[in-house]
């Protein structure tokens, strides 16, 4: 991880990222923002509206920028089954998050999966 700007990045996986093979990129800015509480084994649910707005579908990379109080955080995750994304241990270091914490979650881009 690397700090930018005050926020941490993962700059590596981002390179990565544009390489995938089976994704599309979608070009844009943000997408949408939501409140999400962490559920258990460190979860947060996107909503049904939200992804159904936004074409986001099981399977598919969300880009997000992730704020718990004045911390924030980025991380690419996949969304899997009813909206979920895993918030992983790295991630919820860098932001002092634990489950049952409020966490403010901007999507900023979708990578749709070419499996469907």
């Amino acid at each position: 991880m690397q700090k930018v700007g005050g926020h941490y990045r993962d700059v590596q996986q981002d390179h990565r990222l544009e390489r995938l093979e089976g994704f599309d990129k979608k070009e844009g800015g943000e997408l949408m923002r939501l409140m999400g509480r962490i559920v258990s084994q460190n979860r947060v649910v996107i909503p049904k509206r939200i992804r159904e707005v936004s074409n986001i579908q099981e399977g598919d990379l969300v880009e997000v920028k992730v704020t718990c109080g004045e911390k924030t955080a980025y991380e690419t995750l996949r969304v899997s089954e009813r909206g979920q994304i895993y918030l992983p241990e790295v991630l919820r270091e860098a932001l002092d998050a634990e489950e049952g914490d409020i966490v403010l979650v901007t999507i900023e881009n979708v990578i749709k999966s070419r499996e469907r």
